[in-house]
């Protein structure tokens, strides 16, 4: 697995072809090399994410019908754990980035992780925001400049961080940056997606 850190620019597009009938999905993985534009000063924050551990956002909107796993998503929250889950019956965030362990519980199910791992955005911002125009909106859910638990305190950090989602596509986008900031020992992520049922 190729460590976050040595990577400048990485854009992640995950295509859902979903067969509704059988509630059956096939996931197809692309990697293209793109550019890291951050939210823009219109963007919403999401602030009480930002300075705590474990700690999922309020529900907020999505902004349009988004299809994921054969279901229909309005609203998501985001954690302050690096990853966003569309069960927003859930009130806690899981720092245990194994998209597939038993940690790992339906009740925590979907995640979308972009990078998973114990995160601290002290130092920097949370946000999403909803551009475009229907029926070719993007919901952007930001996370800038954030550290992983390990980063030393003086430096700045090392990484920032989206998940995209497209209307009507149904696709979601990874996309990262790679900060000035430096982290201390080897760190480790959980990077993708589960579904409803794991």
């Amino acid at each position: 697995m190729k460590k976050i850190t040595q990577m400048c620019v990485l854009m992640l597009f995950i295509l859902f072809l979903f067969k509704a009938e059988a509630q059956v999905s096939t996931y197809n993985f692309t990697q293209n090399i793109g550019t890291f534009t951050p939210n823009s000063s219109k963007a919403k924050y999401v602030s009480a994410i930002q300075s705590n551990s474990n700690v999922l956002s309020k529900a907020l909107p999505i902004g349009f019908n988004f299809i994921y796993a054969g279901k229909t998503c309005t609203e998501f929250k985001m954690s302050s754990e690096g990853y966003i889950t569309l069960n927003v019956q859930q009130n806690s965030a899981n720092s245990s980035n194994n998209l597939s362990s038993a940690n790992t519980t339906t009740f925590y199910r979907p995640f979308i992780a972009p990078l998973w791992d114990d995160m601290n955005g002290g130092v920097g911002l949370a946000s999403y925001e909803l551009t475009g125009i229907a029926p070719n909106r993007v919901l952007t859910v930001e996370w800038l400049e954030w550290r992983w638990t390990g980063t030393n305190a003086a430096d700045k950090a090392p990484i920032s961080f989206q998940v995209k989602l497209f209307e009507t596509t149904n696709v979601i986008q990874f996309v990262y940056r790679h900060e000035p900031g430096s982290l201390i020992g080897t760190r480790s992520a959980s990077i993708g997606i589960n579904d409803f049922n794991g």
